[in-house]
């Protein structure tokens, strides 16, 4: 209709409308003329509301349908020669879903994706969870190997012992080490190497060093040193051996060029005294038993048990004025001295400054004796001044 009032204004006036300076009146005249005119119009209207309308259907009959998520503008054509195209795969099952549906996963997974020859394609590999080790699991981690190798050391036939390796022996056999040790069948976390040091120096005091070494995975090392002997102490059958600090020891088997000392008496020993411990003075008394020559030769967990070091030193300097292989002899009332060819046990005290003043007069009374007929079972010098002698009964 707005294109029928269009054409009726273009021709200057209405139809109904009478002009300015005109009278309204009917004009029968004009009245077909407008019906064909408006009939016209009409007609035009219509074919071109229908030609409006095929033009749409056809243009969205040609229109290519857009995807989900975009606008709703065309594509464009095509190429003529158009490139192949990827293949888009699809990685994540929660592509397209919307933000506020999507839940956080406590245990996330890493995917791997390996491409393959053909384009597009992609070979997904297992996925594994993200792993975040904390200082808890760590520390069990630690709890449970440390567990499972002390139970390997333990138990594991492994780490047993077998063979002791024992050096430096001299006079000592092996057998009698072990037999102190009870290291057979232990675990190699079992031996105490400075239990084993104390069960050896105190069974065998002849031993100067001991050392034990411990080594993985079941190897124990003794190593020893003997000491030497410069002396020998023989009280009936039983002979002790004194070394050259005075340290007395049980004599294993025999050697030549000792010094030999004979006494119906122990030797007198000092005990080793501990230091600001309490029941120190207990424990050397119960070492050993005591008489008027001192201690018995027991040696203490304090350490090995030593001669008097004037006992010693005397020993040592009247060995070097007597004749080599002359053996000295030991009363607790008279001292130190050696015993003559005859058998007379001769004494001349422990100063030995005038010994060989001394060794005149013993001779110059033995002489005397042996013109008297008198055979002397001891003769005393130690006092120049009255010297005397006792005979046999």
């Amino acid at each position: 209709m707005g294109s029928q009032w269009s054409s009726l204004r273009g021709a200057g006036r209405s139809v109904d409308c009478p002009g300015p300076g005109t009278e309204s009146r009917t004009r029968p005249h004009r009245a077909g003329v407008q019906e064909g005119i408006m009939t016209r119009n009409i007609s035009t209207t219509n074919s071109r509301a229908e030609e409006l309308r095929r033009r749409r259907l056809e243009q969205g009959q040609k229109r290519i349908p857009s995807s989900p998520g975009t606008s709703g503008r065309t594509r464009k054509p095509a190429a003529a020669n158009p490139m192949p195209a990827r293949l888009v795969v699809v990685r994540n099952a929660t592509f397209g879903t919307p933000i506020h549906r999507q839940v956080a996963t406590s245990n996330p997974r890493r995917t791997y994706y390996v491409a393959l020859s053909t384009p597009g394609a992609e070979l997904r590999l297992p996925a594994m969870p993200v792993f975040h080790p904390g200082w808890r699991l760590l520390s069990a981690a630690i709890a449970i190997l440390a567990g499972i190798g002390f139970l390997s050391l333990a138990f594991s036939p492994f780490f047993r012992l077998g063979a002791i390796n024992i050096v430096g022996l001299e006079r000592l056999a092996p057998t009698e080490i072990q037999a102190v040790t009870h290291l057979e069948n232990l675990s190699i976390i079992e031996v105490n190497p400075g239990e084993v040091r104390e069960a050896i120096s105190s069974h065998f005091p002849g031993l100067e060093m001991v050392e034990v070494k411990v080594a993985l995975p079941a190897m124990v090392t003794i190593q020893l040193k003997e000491r030497q002997p410069i002396m020998a102490w023989r009280q009936g059958e039983k002979v002790q051996w004194i070394d050259a600090s005075g340290v007395v020891f049980p004599a294993s088997g025999s050697l030549d060029g000792l010094i030999t000392i004979s006494s119906p008496e122990p030797p007198p020993v000092s005990l080793p005294r501990v230091e600001n411990q309490p029941g120190a003075e207990d424990a050397t008394a119960e070492a050993g038993q005591t008489n008027g020559s001192g201690t018995l030769a027991k040696p203490v967990a304090a350490g090995p048990a030593r001669l008097d070091p004037s006992i010693l030193e005397t020993a040592q300097k009247l060995a070097a004025h007597l004749p080599a292989g002359t053996p000295l002899v030991y009363l607790p009332s008279e001292g130190l001295g050696w015993e003559a060819p005859s058998g007379c046990d001769i004494f001349i005290g422990s100063d030995l400054s005038r010994f060989e003043v001394k060794l005149a007069a013993v001779q110059a009374i033995e002489a005397e004796l042996n013109k008297q007929g008198i055979v002397a079972e001891l003769i005393n010098a130690r006092n120049l001044d009255a010297p005397y002698y006792r005979a046999e009964k």
